[in-house]
């Protein structure tokens, strides 16, 4: 998620700023610029972990500006990020939302690395130049599936659902290669995709996996770790175990029937002198 993977390493060079005592963070401007310049090679991936302290401490030093989900999405109704229902506006608005926050990403990473200095990207995305294509956009369909099957027993009001959208946009390749070199930062040494299965476990094991393992948990467990802070910021935590319940259901009758794969973009990029 490259809304979310903004500040990485940043968090590296501070996390040892940590005080056990009370959490706080103390650094000035000139730290993190004498920091900035001693990276030479960074690299980062979907599964970062958090210190919400560290967070935003280097939020409010680093990054005035704030990064959140696009505007114009009042007639994604029914959806909670970019679908196959989606209208043309809201794909529009998530696309230009993505190229103002990876640009920003680039920014900042750029100002971290020495001239030469080379960087390692992986992140979620899609292959089809198709926003709303199922390779990327499926599983998240799913889970609004989960929620509004939710909004018809009154658990969730309505208005509620058609307020909640996801900061997340799956780019392609060439929407990647066409920010960086818009951006013009760095040269791009290699870009790729790669796929992984929902349920990850290399195809040997799944085929000695017992009758019995349920592979919609296993998937509803991963996006749940994502996702479930927003949810609960904006519908409240009484409604999550029941979210994530039929959540799982869903996703086991889906893997039951087909085989899905998260998308995956690699780039390697370095600074230009």
């Amino acid at each position: 998620m490259v809304v979310l993977s903004t500040l990485m390493v940043v968090q590296w060079c501070m996390a040892e700023e940590l005080d056990s005592s009370d959490g706080q963070v103390e650094v000035t401007h000139d730290e993190v610029e004498l920091r900035s310049v001693e990276m030479q090679c960074m690299h980062g991936c979907v599964d970062f972990v958090w210190e919400q302290r560290v967070f935003w401490t280097v939020y409010d030093i680093i990054l005035p500006s704030d990064l959140e989900v696009p505007e114009q999405l009042e007639n994604n109704k029914g959806n909670i990020c970019v679908a196959c229902t989606s209208p043309p506006i809201v794909l529009r608005a998530y696309h230009a939302q993505f190229q103002k926050d990876f640009s920003m990403f680039l920014r900042c990473r750029a100002e971290e690395l020495v001239v030469g200095g080379r960087m390692v990207l992986t992140f979620l995305g899609r292959r089809s130049e198709d926003p709303s294509s199922k390779e990327c956009c499926y599983i998240w369909e799913l889970l609004a599936l989960a929620l509004n099957d939710l909004v018809s027993k009154g658990l969730i009001e309505e208005e509620a659902m058609n307020s909640f959208n996801i900061p997340l946009y799956s780019p392609s390749p060439s929407e990647v290669k066409s920010e960086v070199l818009k951006e013009g930062s760095f040269t791009i040494d290699h870009l790729e995709t790669s796929e992984v299965n929902w349920i990850a476990y290399d195809s040997e094991l799944m085929m000695n996996l017992p009758d019995a393992f349920d592979g919609g948990y296993s998937v509803a467990k991963c996006i749940r770790a994502t996702v479930e802070p927003l949810l609960i910021s904006h519908f409240g935590d009484a409604i999550i175990e029941e979210v994530f319940c039929r959540y799982k259901e869903i996703l086991s009758d889906c893997l039951s029937k087909e085989t899905n794969n998260f998308i995956s973009i690699i780039i390697s990029v370095t600074k230009k002198g």
